[in-house]
């Protein structure tokens, strides 16, 4: 019995018990279980590919918010999953230099004390 097969099965008949449904396919709960578990982790690294591929690509100039509405185009993911992968992999987007505005007051001065007026 193919894992994908029996995993795809299972969620189909998902109206009937797990326990029912593997033993029908003459597999243990617990192996399917563990099948499904490891499914789960190649889906992860599928993930973590296309997060690195989408900050490559944008030169890391997205956040993770703007990141998970590109990946849930083609993997559905939660935006929690997201941004722990790129914490984990350091592809945070790169913070933006703030530039003052002077405007001729002194006052506007005082967030770019190194200029002269």
């Amino acid at each position: 019995m193919e894992k994908e097969v029996a995993i795809g099965f299972v969620k189909q008949h998902h109206d009937l018990p797990v326990k029912l449904v593997c033993d029908a396919l003459s597999i243990s709960k617990s192996t399917y279980y563990h099948w499904l578990k490891r499914n789960e982790n190649k889906e992860k690294e599928i993930i973590v590919v296309l997060i690195g591929e989408l900050c490559k690509e944008y030169k890391f100039r997205l956040g993770y918010r703007k990141i998970t509405a590109l990946v849930n185009r083609t993997v559905k993911t939660n935006h929690k999953v997201v941004q722990k992968i790129m914490q984990l992999y350091s592809l945070q987007c790169r913070e933006k230099t703030k530039k003052c505005k002077l405007t001729g007051k002194p006052a506007s001065l005082s967030c770019c004390s190194s200029l002269e007026p």
